[in-house]
């Protein structure tokens, strides 16, 4: 754009410029949904200290004129001695699957056991987002 005046005599010479900032809110009103297919193994055992890949697989979708801007997980576990945060990357069809390598461990005294708590998220253009938990559990015993 180009700005000019006009003064009682005509017209003015051009200035340097306006800057004009559009801002076109996306078409986007949906909430991603995200769906977990497979956790495995869903239990760590036995409490040996080993590190263990569990494998977590699904898909994550936005409505049609959404797209997925972050897709990610956060790990936490209840002793506070373990946190993560990474990204998912997508398949073209929206799946997902991701290796976590978590500690089968958990204190000698904790009867409920270890609790891992995993946490998928995403979020799209409009910044609406969603998340869904998963729980990994390192057992006190295998009794049933």
């Amino acid at each position: 754009l180009t700005a000019s005046a006009r003064g009682s005599h005509g017209l003015a010479n051009p200035g340097p410029g306006v800057l004009v900032s559009v801002i076109i809110p996306p078409d986007c009103s949906g909430v991603a949904d995200i769906r977990i297919d497979t956790v495995s193994p869903e239990l760590l055992w036995p409490p040996n200290h080993a590190v263990e890949d569990v494998t977590i697989s699904g898909t994550m979708s936005v409505p049609a004129g959404c797209s997925l801007l972050e897709t990610g997980y956060s790990i936490e576990d209840e002793y506070g001695v373990y946190s993560a945060v990474g990204m998912v990357s997508l398949n073209p069809d929206n799946s997902f699957r991701v290796f976590l390598p978590l500690e089968a461990w958990r204190e000698g005294g904790d009867l409920a056991g270890r609790r891992y708590s995993i946490t998928f998220f995403g979020r799209d253009e409009a910044g609406i987002g969603s998340s869904v938990p998963v729980v990994i559990q390192v057992p006190h015993d295998q009794r049933k």
